[in-house]
C-alpha cells in the first residue's frame, strides 16, 4: 500500500476571524504593557517635580526661572528613579505599600514645610520638626489646625499625586515586573542626573549653601526640598564639610 500524504485542513472563515482577533488582542496587550511601563517610570519623577514646583509658586519671594529650575529637574528625576527602582525590586503588593507610605510621608513633610514657611517665614529641618512635634500637639494644637485650614488650596493640590497613586496603584505598580535589563535605563538616568546636580552643587555659585554653610531655609529656595532632605540626612550622618581656610597675605 502506498503512502498517502495527510491533507491539510482548509482554513475556514471562522478560523481566520479567530486568528485575526487573537493577533489583535496580543497587540493590544503589548500596547497596554508599554503604557503601564511608561506610567510606572515617569509617575514618581513627575510627582516630585510637581510638588517641588508648588513651593516657589506659592512663595512670592521665590522664582523658578533661575538655577533652581535646573536643580529641581535633575534632583527630582534622580530621586524619582530611585523610588521607581526600589519599588520594582519588591513584590508587587509590598512595592505598592512602600510607594504609598513614602508618598504619604513626603506629602506630610511638604505640607508642614509650606505651613512653616508661610507662617514663620522660614523652612525648618526635619530633625527640628520631630523634636517640636510633642509641643505642637500639646501646646499649639489649635493654632496648628488654624494654620492648616488657611492653607487648604496648597494642601488639596499637594494631595493630587497621592490620590492618583492610591487610585491607580495596580496600573502604576503592576503584578508583572519590569525585566532586570530594562531597569538599567532608569538606573543610568539616576546616576547621570544625580552626578550632574551634585557637581553643580559642589562647584557652582551656591556651593557654600550646598556644603559647609548648609541650612534648611537657604537650601530649599536654592536646591529644592528633595535636596534639602537628602543633604540634611547626609550631613547628620557624616557631618558638615569644613569651610575653606582663608590665607591672609602679609604686608
Amino acid at each position: 500500500m502506498g503512502y498517502e500524504p495527510k491533507r491539510q485542513a482548509k482554513k475556514t472563515p471562522q478560523s481566520k476571524v479567530k486568528k485575526f482577533v487573537s493577533s489583535k488582542k496580543q497587540r493590544a496587550e503589548k500596547s497596554v504593557k508599554k503604557e503601564s511601563l511608561w506610567l510606572s517610570v515617569l509617575i514618581f519623577p513627575a510627582a516630585l517635580l510637581y510638588h517641588e514646583f508648588l513651593l516657589p509658586i506659592f512663595d512670592p519671594k521665590s522664582s523658578l526661572w533661575s538655577m533652581l529650575l535646573v536643580y529641581l529637574l535633575l534632583f527630582s528625576a534622580a530621586a524619582g528613579m530611585a523610588v521607581y527602582l526600589l519599588v520594582n525590586l519588591l513584590p508587587a503588593k509590598a512595592g505598592r505599600v512602600c510607594a504609598i507610605v513614602l508618598s504619604s510621608f513626603w506629602v506630610v513633610f511638604l505640607g508642614v514645610q509650606y505651613c512653616c514657611k508661610s507662617f514663620f517665614t522660614t523652612y525648618f529641618p526635619l530633625a527640628f520638626m520631630v523634636q517640636m512635634t510633642q509641643n505642637v500637639v500639646g501646646d499649639f494644637g489649635g493654632d496648628a489646625v488654624d494654620v492648616a485650614l488657611h492653607r487648604i488650596p496648597f494642601i488639596l493640590l499637594e494631595l493630587v499625586p497621592l490620590v492618583l497613586l492610591i487610585g491607580f496603584r495596580k496600573d502604576i505598580i503592576p503584578e508583572e515586573k519590569t525585566p532586570r535589563r530594562r531597569l538599567l535605563i532608569p538606573a543610568a538616568v539616576l546616576v547621570v542626573c544625580q552626578t550632574a546636580g551634585s557637581l553643580l552643587g559642589y562647584f557652582g555659585a551656591d556651593k557654600a549653601y550646598y556644603t559647609y554653610n548648609f541650612t534648611a531655609d537657604d537650601s530649599v529656595p536654592k536646591f529644592g526640598l528633595v535636596t534639602e532632605l537628602r543633604l540634611e540626612t547626609e550631613y547628620g550622618i557624616f557631618g558638615f564639610a569644613s569651610p575653606p581656610v582663608l590665607h591672609m597675605e602679609d604686608g
